[in-house]
């Protein structure tokens, strides 16, 4: 039962530090892109 708590525990760490690279990502490319369109 602890195992499996801990596994489930793992796979919900990793699934949001996964949503939150998207996240980044995603800003990144936003202010990329302004920041392209701005001085471009």
């Amino acid at each position: 039962m602890k195992k499996l708590v801990q596994v489930v525990w793992f796979y919900h760490l990793n699934r949001r530090t996964a949503v939150n690279k998207t996240l980044i990502n995603h800003v990144n490319i936003n202010l990329y892109s302004a920041f392209a369109c701005t001085f471009s």
